[in-house]
């Protein structure tokens, strides 16, 4: 009985004239078959894993920008006491509307502001850039009565012009002019009004956003404050205004 054995030889010529022969059978073939195989599977298998985990990482990096921009930061409480600030003004309900160009409605709250805060600013900072270039903007601004039908509910949008990963941080004032008594001003939160800005924008709420913030605040006016405005202003970290925008509220009681 004749079998016929199937087998491969590899000769390699060597630069000295030798040669290395290598003789491959049937066995040895299949050998090599499974083991490249299952090479190829391993490096299918661990491609597949970086891709995944690349896309996995990439969802939850979005779901993290989306939650970072639905923080409301500004119903969060300071760290320090408004006291502690300089141009804050005394949050009780006697100081917290202040007259432009000085300080709260108590007399003796002026000369202390003063003396905390640089009696002169620079005009580039009561300057804001162009709606159309400002780094930030709010939008979706709405005025409504609470549930109470006492006080008042604000709420905006406040949003980067250019949605990088770059962290924009600094901080917002909310300024509503009395529209029987111009130049008075009820502002969230209690702060120091001069020439119709915050003595000291760094007394203002915090922010820090990548892409988008909802804005919620509530209040209630003191009697008699009639609405003419709602102004918001937006400063960076050191006090430059980077956006104004006003919102004619005058009639709503």
């Amino acid at each position: 009985m004749n079998v016929t054995r199937r087998q491969l030889t590899f000769i390699i010529l060597k630069p000295d004239g030798t040669n290395y022969t290598r003789e491959l059978t049937g066995r040895s073939i299949r050998i090599l078959v499974t083991a490249g195989t299952l090479f190829l599977l391993v490096c299918g298998g661990l491609l597949y894993t970086v891709i995944h985990q690349h896309v996995r990482l990439r969802r939850l990096w979005a779901e993290h920008q989306l939650l970072v921009g639905r923080e409301i930061v500004a119903l969060a409480p300071r760290p320090t006491s408004a006291g502690a600030v300089p141009g804050a003004a005394d949050p009780s309900p006697a100081t917290r509307v202040t007259e432009s160009g000085g300080g709260g409605d108590s007399p003796t709250a002026a000369p202390d502001q003063s003396a905390a805060t640089p009696a002169i600013r620079s005009q580039t900072d009561l300057q804001a850039p162009p709606l159309d270039q400002a780094p930030a903007r709010v939008e979706a601004f709405s005025l409504l009565r609470n549930q109470s039908g006492i006080g008042w509910v604000l709420e905006a949008q406040l949003r980067k012009r250019e949605w990088t990963g770059e962290l924009l941080q600094g901080y917002i004032a909310v300024l509503i002019e009395d529209g029987q008594r111009p130049g008075r001003y009820y502002t969230i939160p209690p702060l120091t009004v001069d020439g119709g800005y915050p003595l000291s924008p760094r007394a203002g709420d915090s922010f820090a956003i990548r892409r988008l913030k909802p804005l919620h605040f509530e209040f209630t006016l003191p009697e008699g404050f009639l609405m003419r405005e709602v102004r918001i202003l937006v400063y960076d970290r050191e006090g430059t205004l980077l956006a104004e925008q006003a919102f004619a509220v005058q009639g709503m009681q």
